[in-house]
């Protein structure tokens, strides 16, 4: 009798002992938030956070063909942790503007973007700045070319 007690009370402890662990690796891995901008280029549809007015931003996938239109524009690339835009155009007869900042994931599919400078050269109507400075939380919605971010309120 005692043997049988022993063995069912280790076949419980195993199967509820299972259980919670099983319990807890399902809400552990459903708060981590795969980072699907790390390491990514893309081409953007203005210049990305240049002023913390704009409400949204399309991100494209850079062409890699040898069209001659795919090498002037707006583009941004991410690392694990920050950005940095660039632009480039066929003459230089433009403002060049690149904004590097930090970015970091605050919930699913939602990043925190903090502008750290804004550098402008060339035929500029606003001068270079340095922001440190909070410009709010973007969702990030997948579309056929890439990711829309939309600022939310």
């Amino acid at each position: 009798m005692h043997s049988k007690f022993s063995i069912t009370f280790l076949l419980l402890s195993f199967f509820v002992g299972f259980n919670l662990s099983f319990a807890q690796t399902q809400v552990r891995y459903a708060t981590i938030t795969e980072n699907v901008l790390a390491n990514t280029n893309w081409k953007v549809d203005r210049v990305p956070f240049e002023n913390n007015e704009q409400k949204n931003y399309t991100l494209s996938t850079k062409s890699v063909d040898d069209n001659f239109d795919a090498h002037w524009g707006h583009f941004i690339s991410f690392t694990e942790k920050t950005f940095t835009s660039s632009y480039s155009a066929p003459c230089g007869n433009d403002c060049f503007t690149s904004v590097s900042g930090e970015y970091s994931f605050v919930a699913r599919m939602t990043i925190k973007v903090k502008v750290i400078s804004i550098v402008r050269i060339g035929f500029c109507s606003e001068k270079s700045e340095t922001q440190n400075k909070d410009y709010g939380n973007y969702v990030l919605t997948k579309n056929d070319t890439g990711w829309k971010l939309t600022k939310s309120e």
